[in-house]
């Protein structure tokens, strides 16, 4: 991305704390530093690595605790410039928290409700122990399976090989392109409102979409409709409003993560 610039950059407070501000002719935007994304580049690196070849949790070799603590420390810290990268941080969460007690089939921590004598009561109403702090603590922990799809997912977002720019104000605050999109049955259609018109697109699925879900279907329209906007410069310096009836479609994008592979992707390609 080429960055012009009106004046030099700098380092900023408080929300973007290490982060370098710049001002170019669209707004004000933000980036991180080429030495951390470099750094969490090679991070993710090196953890693909530990985790090998395999996928399940009793195959997996163990990670060390405290420097897979301090990566996922630094990805935090990187996240403040880039808050897309958030929802694939959960892996190394669950990971390097399966070892607490009060954990559900898929490590979820679980409500409990504690009593006086240093005992939790799960949803099964069993009471276990649990010692504050991380006195007991295990030195390794067990990759647990989100792990391999969050770095995947990460690594495909951090690849540039520059840092790009996150705009936090556009010059342009005024334009805003609305969008309404449907994908029922047999057909899709998607419309995108601009100042210079309405674009729309239309069609039918073909025979290789016929056993997906509506989900799938809703949230894949929703994704081409914005890929074939970026494509005729719609959206250039725009905040884009998208309208759609398909809830879960909605969750996906926000929770950015889903159990169903083809969701994922959608997501991770959005």
């Amino acid at each position: 991305m080429r960055r012009e610039k009106t004046q030099s950059p700098s380092k900023t407070p408080g929300p973007w704390a290490g982060s370098v501000a710049w001002s170019t002719i669209n707004g004000v935007s933000v980036c991180s530093t080429r030495k951390k994304w470099d750094r969490a580049k090679i991070i993710l690196t090196e953890l693909r690595l530990m985790l090998g070849p395999h996928s399940s949790q009793e195959e997996a070799a163990e990670l060390h605790r405290k420097t897979l603590e301090s990566w996922r420390g630094f990805m935090v810290h990187l996240q403040r410039t880039y808050p897309a990268i958030t929802p694939y941080l959960k892996g190394f969460h669950l990971t390097l928290d399966a070892w607490r007690p009060g954990r559900d089939q898929d490590l979820w921590k679980q409500r409990l409700t504690a009593n006086t004598e240093g005992y939790w009561c799960d949803q099964e109403m069993d009471w276990i122990p649990w010692e504050k702090g991380d006195a007991s603590a295990p030195d390794y922990v067990q990759p647990v399976p989100p792990l391999y799809s969050d770095v995947a997912a990460l690594k495909v977002l951090l690849m540039p090989n520059e840092p790009p720019l996150r705009y936090i104000h556009h010059h342009r605050i005024c334009t805003i392109v609305y969008g309404f999109g449907d994908a029922s049955g047999t057909g899709f259609g998607h419309t995108i409102v601009q100042v210079n018109g309405v674009h729309y697109s239309y069609g039918l699925w073909g025979s290789d979409r016929q056993d997906d879900s509506s989900n799938y279907k809703e949230l894949s329209n929703l994704v081409t409709a914005l890929e074939e906007s970026h494509a005729k410069g719609l959206l250039e310096g725009a905040e884009v409003y998208i309208f759609m009836d398909n809830l879960m479609a909605e969750l996906v994008f926000y929770k950015g993560n889903s159990s169903c592979p083809k969701l994922f992707n959608l997501t991770l390609q959005l």
